[in-house]
């Protein structure tokens, strides 16, 4: 055992548990001068020693710590000269007496702030100052270091998930204020790096622009409100040949309801705006609107069963969407049917008086009067145009 030159006294005072053994040293103004160093000796006798450098605590302000050997039964605070990295004691300036191994997974050893070089005393009250890592109240925060994944003004597949960073700004989030992106409300969170995670439940995947806005009151800096954030995003494809309709455009047997199913959420029918069914014969119809998600109901006429072409028409804005971009305004939407009428299959004609007659299949519409039909009773066949003389018909289905 190296003989002791100088006696200090320490307290000792325990600190929250961990993993492993740590030991603190809090110098006085004294041990800090000239630039010296810390280290520590652990030993069990002469041969069984080793040493350890002090290094400041990322956890303490003015505070030194090592680790502690747990096979070693004793241990001595050493001040060393700081021209030196080697632990000898020929590099030894000052040093503590014969110490216990810790009794505890970190203990603080104190020199008295008002000690001299030869007498120390306890100090039992003495309290350790955290590191102050909080930013400078007075520093205004620097937009300009914000920085967000997906980038701003990318063009993306699908949006779900964002991160933003803030340059080393140190940033808190209120889980209170949601941001928004169409009409989703999402959710945010500070990470333990510091950065701010947002996300929503369901991704977007529809093709068109989109807005990230982040409220004033998600983030704050020293206590203050940032102000609102927008980010825009581009999903890319073509918004107008993902809508569908049910039923599909073509033969129908009958017209009544439908539904029309688009790529994004639809934010709010426009007031007063309504839909159109014409037909070619000049029939119109008019259809209320309502949203539900994604899809449009167009209702409000009773079926019909009529046969000729109809057009089904959406007017230009009557569906308001708020996540494609405050430019975006829907533009009109055709939809084409057609009811087909009943087959009027003809074999042969004849001229009889004034009308011209025809012979054909046994059709519902068709009222056989010794297996001759007048023209004027086939309503359903629309041959109305034809002439009672000189008219020439092939046979065929018509």
């Amino acid at each position: 055992m190296k003989k002791v030159l100088t006696l200090l006294t320490f307290c000792l005072l325990t600190i929250a548990a961990s993993a492993s053994k740590t030991v603190f040293l809090h110098p006085n103004d004294n041990w800090k001068q000239d630039g010296a160093r810390f280290a520590l000796y652990m030993f069990n006798n002469e041969t069984e020693n080793a040493w350890a450098s002090f290094s400041a605590s990322e956890e303490f302000e003015g505070v030194y710590e090592a680790t502690f050997d747990d096979a070693f039964s004793k241990m001595i605070l050493v001040r060393m000269d700081g021209a030196s990295t080697d632990n000898t004691w020929d590099n030894k300036w000052n040093q503590s007496g014969d110490l216990d191994a810790p009794t505890a997974d970190r203990l603080l050893y104190t020199i008295e702030a008002t000690a001299g070089w030869d007498s120390f005393t306890v100090d039992n009250g003495l309290t350790v100052t955290p590191v102050d890592n909080s930013p400078d109240p007075s520093e205004p925060f620097d937009y300009a270091k914000i920085a967000i994944t997906p980038t701003d003004h990318s063009t993306v597949e699908s949006l779900q998930s964002f991160t933003l960073t803030f340059g080393g700004q140190v940033v808190t989030v209120n889980e209170d204020v949601f941001p928004t992106l169409g009409n989703q409300e999402g959710g945010i969170a500070l990470n333990a790096d510091g950065s701010v995670s947002i996300d929503f439940e369901e991704a977007v995947t529809a093709a068109g622009s989109y807005t990230l806005d982040i409220p004033s009151g998600a983030i704050l800096f020293n206590g203050t409100a940032l102000d609102d954030l927008s980010f825009t995003y581009t999903i890319e494809g073509n918004f107008y040949e993902q809508i569908t309709i049910d039923p599909d455009e073509g033969e129908v047997e009958s017209l009544e309801t439908f539904t029309i199913t688009f790529p994004a959420a639809v934010g709010e029918i426009n007031d007063g705006a309504v839909a159109t069914l014409t037909s070619q014969a000049g029939a119109s119809y008019t259809l209320e609107m309502s949203d539900a998600g994604t899809n449009v109901i167009l209702y409000g006429i009773e079926a019909i069963t009529e046969p000729g072409e109809y057009t089904l028409t959406i007017p230009q804005n009557g569906i308001i969407f708020y996540n494609q971009g405050d430019d975006f305004v829907l533009n009109e939407l055709t939809f084409s049917y057609t009811i087909p009428g009943s087959e009027l299959v003809i074999n042969s004609m004849a001229i009889v008086g004034d009308f011209l007659g025809l012979e054909g299949d046994d059709e519902p519409n068709w009222k056989p009067e010794n297996g001759w039909q007048m023209i004027q009773d086939l309503d359903n066949a629309n041959i109305w145009s034809l002439t009672v003389e000189n008219v020439e018909i092939e046979a065929g289905t018509y």
